[in-house]
């Protein structure tokens, strides 16, 4: 067996803190040894990409892979041979920048966790493989979530923009729900005042709002957020939006603006709710029953995509290494077909 592949994962500082990137660096150190390198756009005109460029190229790496990093590779990029660099942008990181951002990057090997990115990619004539992350569902559905009492979580997390405690207070009266926990951590500082006032406001009324802040421990958070009804989407716009894949995965309902990614892992009024951006209050009031079918096809559709992600990690490290094997499937949603033409394919050939 030959020496392990030296890869350099390039992502943002933000995933130190929420590790919302684990599941993608746990398969990395499968496949070799990794070095990590953390950058935040926080921190441009500082020299920081200058250092990490310096310290990038001096590895004699394998693989280089950025992580929602776009702006470092544009520096290291024209480096490095390009067989060896696979970009993993976004989809809020991604949402604003058009075609000439792209084209810059023409030739290089792109992954997307995101139908809308991949697509957006393929359009400008770039090499995107697209795969869906799930994480692992539960054990068994909660019961507890569609027989007790209408419960609901919220991370408010940009309070300045449209999604915010106001828009979902009013979604849980409509909702009916008895009680609101609202997670109090905002991405940005200067937010934290605003959002105080805003819960001030609101804890008169009718719905009770039980506040948390930052918890160091994640199995704390999870105990937390496990068993409420439903799980409001934190944000309009996702790169992966790993709240409500975790959410579907207890069972929980999520409610969330039509948006990508969320709308690619939600089928409205089937597995969530799911509602035009400009129209939030236009959501259906649900009984009991519809509640308990929603939890439960929340929770169904988790079982099959996390069963249907387990069978593509195998080709998403054939992709990183670049060991030229070739798969039936190039993304999720051409499975079924690929599967359909494989079966009669092997049917003729024992015929």
């Amino acid at each position: 067996m030959g020496a392990k592949m030296k890869i350099a994962y390039v992502g943002h500082t933000a995933h130190n803190k929420t590790l919302s990137n684990e599941f993608f660096t746990n398969i990395l150190k499968d496949i070799g040894e990794v070095r990590y390198f953390s950058y935040s756009p926080d921190h441009d005109g500082d020299g920081a990409i200058d250092v990490l460029t310096a310290q990038i190229l001096d590895g004699q790496y394998d693989k280089v892979i950025f992580w929602q990093t776009e702006e470092v590779a544009k520096s290291v990029v024209p480096a490095l041979d390009q067989r060896r660099v696979i970009l993993v942008p976004m989809w809020d990181g991604a949402v604003t920048r058009d075609g000439n951002f792209w084209h810059q990057f023409q030739g290089l090997r792109f992954i997307s966790f995101s139908r809308k990115l991949h697509e957006t990619l393929l359009i400008c004539g770039l090499r995107s493989s697209y795969f869906q992350y799930f994480s692992e569902p539960a054990p068994e559905l909660d019961q507890n979530i569609a027989a007790g009492e209408r419960t609901a979580f919220f991370w408010e997390r940009r309070p300045s923009e449209a999604l915010n405690l106001s828009v979902v207070y009013e979604q849980c009266s409509l909702l009916q729900v008895e009680k609101l926990y609202l997670h109090a951590v905002p991405d940005f500082t200067q937010d934290m005042a605003q959002q105080r006032l805003r819960i001030l406001q609101l804890n008169g009324e009718s719905i009770p709002i039980f506040v948390s802040g930052w918890m160091e421990d994640k199995s704390e958070k999870e105990a937390l957020v496990s068993g409420k009804t439903f799980y409001f989407a934190p944000r309009s716009i996702e790169g992966i939006g790993m709240g409500v894949v975790e959410a579907l995965a207890r069972g929980q309902i999520v409610v969330s603006p039509d948006n990508s990614t969320m709308n690619e892992y939600i089928g409205h009024l089937s597995s969530g709710i799911l509602y035009e951006p400009k129209r939030p209050f236009d959501i259906p009031r649900l009984t009991k029953s519809e509640i308990k079918k929603l939890s439960e096809g929340a929770y169904a559709h988790a079982r099959f995509g996390y069963e249907r992600w387990l069978k593509d990690i195998e080709r998403l490290k054939s992709m990183i290494r670049s060991d030229q094997r070739r798969w039936l499937a190039t993304d999720y949603g051409a499975h079924f077909s690929n599967q359909v033409a494989k079966r009669a394919h092997d049917r003729l050939r024992s015929g």
